[in-house]
């Protein structure tokens, strides 16, 4: 049975309960979930101190993922005939209007007229297409790899192993409800009529991702613009939160890092509250693969 830590809040404990449900979960892990970043720019280098420092992190919306299939919904509507699915449509869409509009006549005669005037399939498009636009644009998340030795993130997100690795742990909020992604070679599709079920419209399509993206291992730290309490931690604008102290457990610098750079990653971290160590990642001779070690 999982563990929940004893600071967790009824709230959080709740959180974590209903997260199980859909995905695995952080806080059901050893080892600390990372953050990959470039340190180039002073720009990246910014970045790279406030996240040490300040443990200020930028939870992204997916209208700026790099990976166009993301978080873009599918919707269908069941049946192997026409006819059949057109019946169906249309008593899933009379059970919204009645919902909606108990004891109103006037307003089920204009569902129906909208339904005839109409084909189908332009009423499923125009549903996939808010659902579409409401997790692309209100969804945020803090994206997190659960493998240090993936040479492939150290090569995309991390400047080609010249950047860094802070790492985060899995036992403190809100890190610990990050949800585990899963990856298939499938298209995620939900039938018409969940469109409103959040659970799984955030299984199927904030948590599914295509197969060749296995090697990220992602976690991600999901937050709405509809959750009034933002997962109760200190926002510093509207996407980036300060995260808990002893979030942040150490950071790794690339391979091909530069001296200099290296030395002002060390800096970083000792200036942080409290100080984490430092790593590297470093090449082996013999394999394609990556060792960790630790440097200060």
């Amino acid at each position: 049975m999982a563990v929940t830590p004893a600071t967790f809040v009824p709230a959080q404990r709740a959180f974590l309960e209903n997260a199980r449900k859909i995905a695995s979960v952080a806080l059901d892990r050893t080892e600390p979930l990372y953050r990959f970043l470039r340190y180039a720019s002073p720009l990246e280098q910014q970045s790279v101190h406030d996240a040490l420092v300040h443990r200020y992190f930028r939870f992204a919306r997916p209208l700026d993922f790099n990976d166009p299939f993301d978080c873009r919904p599918h919707l269908y509507v069941p049946g192997l005939l026409a006819i059949c699915r057109r019946r169906w449509f249309e008593r899933e869409t009379m059970k919204i209007v009645r919902r909606d509009y108990p004891n109103n006549p006037a307003a089920e005669q204009s569902a129906l007229a909208e339904l005839a005037a109409h084909p189908m399939d332009g009423h499923v498009e125009q549903a996939e297409l808010s659902v579409r636009n409401t997790l692309l644009t209100s969804q945020r998340m803090l994206c997190l790899c659960g493998d240090l030795e993936c040479v492939l993130m150290w090569a995309y997100y991390a400047d080609r192993h010249r950047g860094v690795a802070i790492h985060l742990s899995p036992y403190v909020w809100p890190i610990a409800a990050g949800m585990q992604v899963s990856y298939t070679d499938r298209y995620p599709a939900l039938p018409l009529s969940d469109r409103g079920d959040r659970r799984k419209i955030t299984r199927a399509f904030v948590l599914t991702k295509a197969r060749v993206w296995r090697h990220e291992a992602e976690y991600r730290v999901l937050v709405q613009d509809e959750d009034p309490q933002g997962f109760a931690v200190d926002w510093i604008d509207q996407d980036t939160a300060r995260l808990p102290e002893t979030s942040v457990t150490g950071v790794t610098v690339g391979s091909l890092m530069e001296d200099p750079a290296v030395q002002q990653v060390i800096a970083l971290a000792q200036a942080a509250t409290p100080p984490v160590p430092v790593y590297r990642a470093i090449t082996q001779r013999k394999r394609f693969q990556l060792r960790i070690e630790r440097i200060a």
